[in-house]
């Protein structure tokens, strides 16, 4: 899947509201890799749509409002 379109990021601009990003990371697991966890802290206006965009080399784990979801969900890069 291609990266966020300028439509999309309209679109997603209408429906959310990005309070913060919280990124942890860990730099010391190999020379070409690293462990992150990131944490967005947003609202959501009105219903609609959206996806996070992110590229791990594995996803290990995710979840929406505390929910865990299935890291399979991961389809391309969202």
């Amino acid at each position: 899947m291609s990266v966020l379109t300028r439509d999309e990021a309209q679109t997603r601009a209408q429906i959310l509201d990005v309070e913060r990003y919280t990124i942890a990371l860990d730099l010391t697991t190999g020379e070409e890799t690293f462990d992150s966890a990131t944490a967005i802290r947003f609202t959501a206006r009105v219903a609609g749509d959206t996806f996070v965009e992110v590229k791990p080399a594995t996803l290990r784990s995710i979840s929406l409002d505390g929910q865990p979801l299935d890291p399979a969900l991961l389809d391309g890069n969202r």
